[in-house]
């Protein structure tokens, strides 16, 4: 792909990525629920990215072993 094609691909994409995280985040903030339980919605969150980690690892040391 040549440079000015992916580029221009590569601006709208974060265009659009940008503005729709920036919409999210005000409209959720706006939900009384999770102002109130925003340390659990955060770790509900984050929690499952480090599933892929942790099986990658077991999975690797156990073919290790």
């Amino acid at each position: 792909m040549e440079i000015m094609r992916f580029s221009m691909y590569n601006i709208i994409g974060a265009s659009f990525w940008c503005t729709f995280l920036i919409s999210a985040g005000y409209w959720l903030g706006k939900i009384e629920w999770l102002q109130q339980h925003i340390q659990w919605t955060t770790s509900g969150i984050i929690a499952p990215s480090f599933v892929p980690v942790i099986i990658h690892f077991y999975s690797k040391n156990k073919s290790a072993s």
